[in-house]
């Protein structure tokens, strides 16, 4: 099995004091949970809706489940975001580096079918696409949604210390952005995406092609999780690990890659001398798993 990797900074600390941020999108999303899809023309009902932060905010929140402690969020929040979103809400999970603009926030519309662990979304973008003051001393720097920051660069990223990871969600990729993105990716110690998002940047849909190309480009492993498991590969072998727990298909799976994300980011540096790839990935299934049921319950 593969040897989990430890490339840090010179930051690292006990396990008490780890400084972790997230890097780019912070969205506001509306959430609108329904029993059935809608058929075109034909309206369906509203089971509840609600207004909250998500992307990297979802992240934390994750983080903040996990650990009780807090990562930091940097990005763009835009001119508009706490208008909608109550500070104190968000101050509870995490702590803020708000580059300030003129510019509002992103804002999603993001429609929730739980009976089949199903959603989609509506997205109008706005200040996260830009890249945020960062904390340049830190243990793990997240790249939240690393395509979808315009002016990203390897000279960026370079310059902050540490760990550093980066998850996609891309569809409407130019070939000069792909460019720029695959670039952004090799300064990368670990990639975390979905098989759908691996393919939308490499254009091809074989999985463990993904996983190895994916792998070729960054230091150390690529994660590419589907609900049954996550297909690893650190370039050189593709492995499939099988998650530990029933695939239940009536979650509300609304940020599950993000919580993915933070579960990882934990299991990596909590005693990170004694473990492989694969009990952190196992152990990351896990940890979904139980957050999303504590969640939205184990709907029947």
């Amino acid at each position: 099995m593969m040897n989990l990797l430890w490339q840090g900074g010179n930051t690292m600390g006990s396990n008490n004091d780890f400084i972790i941020q997230t890097v780019g999108n912070v969205v506001i999303d509306t959430m609108i949970h329904v029993e059935n899809f809608p058929n075109e023309g034909i309206a369906c009902k509203v089971k509840n809706s609600f207004i909250c932060g998500g992307a990297s905010l979802n992240i934390a929140r994750a983080y903040k489940y996990f650990t009780n402690k807090k990562i930091t969020v940097s990005a763009c929040y835009g001119k508009d975001f706490f208008k909608y979103i109550d500070r104190s809400s968000i101050d509870e999970i995490c702590n803020i580096n708000n580059t300030h603009t003129d510019v509002n926030a992103t804002k999603a519309y993001v429609l929730c079918c739980v009976n089949n662990a199903s959603r989609t979304g509506l997205v109008e973008w706005g200040a996260c696409r830009t890249t945020p003051k960062m904390i340049i001393d830190c243990d793990w720097t997240h790249f939240s949604y690393c395509d979808t920051l315009d002016d990203l660069s390897k000279e960026k990223i370079k310059n902050i210390n540490g760990i550093k990871s980066a998850d996609l969600t891309s569809f409407d990729y130019t070939q000069k952005k792909r460019e720029r993105v695959k670039d952004c990716l090799k300064s990368m110690n670990y990639i975390i995406c979905s098989p759908e998002e691996a393919s939308a940047l490499l254009e091809v849909e074989d999985l463990n092609y993904l996983a190895l190309q994916l792998g070729t480009m960054c230091k150390n492993f690529v994660i590419m999780h589907t609900p049954e498991g996550s297909y690893v590969s650190d370039g050189s072998v593709v492995d499939f690990i099988s998650a530990s727990h029933p695939v239940n298909r009536k979650f509300d799976v609304v940020g599950a890659g993000d919580t993915f994300a933070a579960a990882f980011i934990k299991n990596v540096l909590n005693n990170i001398k004694n473990k492989e790839i694969y009990d952190v990935v196992v152990l990351t299934h896990l940890d979904v798993y139980s957050y999303l049921s504590n969640r939205s319950g184990d709907i029947k």
